[in-house]
């Protein structure tokens, strides 16, 4: 029920039932065959208004929503690696002396590739890291070059080459497979070091087949500049 009038002595009340609009949401009102299903669609519903609109009204569920969504993902891992290897000089003053900080961490992201199928390998790696007590020059023999290993990368590259498969959707299919947090930039930046990776191989292969005394070009059709050719052989 309602409350309505033109001042304070001509309150009265109404049926809010009255005030619904025929059409609400975008397909329509929910159907159920079974009324089980109706109170899942309804339920659907509840952590929104939790979340969007008692947040901003009452404090005690402002406070558990904002805990709830700090909580950090545990990171779960099947491998722990120790890096023990320290620098005897600055690499940039040659100074001795060095100070020892306290270990850190990376993690690195991977997949392991059996007999039995494909899983998600995720190793972190603890090392030391120094300052030069001279110059204050920060070093240590741990590269962090990259999240992902070698066979997740591989992986990715077959989704784009083998598969032909748009980087968003790479990302997305890896993400869902391995419970990875994939992007499309990510998978970008891994098909750009990839694609360093193998440039002197790319380059060796071409370098192989220029020295070479024939070349076998596939007999493809095409056109170009409005002329059907057909490539063939070609000696160099």
């Amino acid at each position: 029920m309602g409350v309505c009038g033109g001042g304070p002595s001509e309150l009265g009340s109404v049926d809010v039932g009255s005030l619904e609009v025929g059409f609400q949401r975008t397909f329509g009102k929910f159907d159920s065959a079974t009324p089980e299903f109706a109170k899942i669609n309804n339920a659907a519903y509840w952590d929104y208004q939790r979340s969007k609109v008692f947040v901003r009204t009452d404090n005690e569920i402002r406070r558990t929503v904002r805990k709830s969504q700090g909580r950090k993902k545990v990171e779960k891992v099947e491998k722990e690696v120790a890096v023990e290897d320290a620098p005897k000089t600055c690499s940039r003053c040659f100074e001795i002396k060095l100070w020892k900080y306290p270990r850190r961490s990376h993690i690195v992201y991977d997949l392991k590739f059996s007999k039995k199928g494909i899983k998600q390998w995720t190793v972190r790696y603890r090392y030391n890291y120094y300052r030069c007590s001279g110059c204050l020059a920060e070093m240590t023999f741990f590269s962090r070059a990259s999240r992902y290993g070698p066979n997740l990368q591989a992986f990715v590259v077959y989704l784009l080459i083998e598969l032909r498969i748009s980087n968003n959707k790479a990302a997305e299919h890896a993400s869902v497979l391995f419970d990875l947090q994939l992007t499309r930039g990510r998978v970008a930046y891994i098909k750009s070091q990839m694609a360093k990776k193998y440039t002197p191989t790319y380059q060796a292969i071409l370098h192989q087949i220029a020295k070479g005394s024939l070349v076998h070009a596939d007999e493809t059709k095409g056109v170009v500049k409005g002329v059907a050719i057909t490539s063939g052989c070609s000696q160099t």
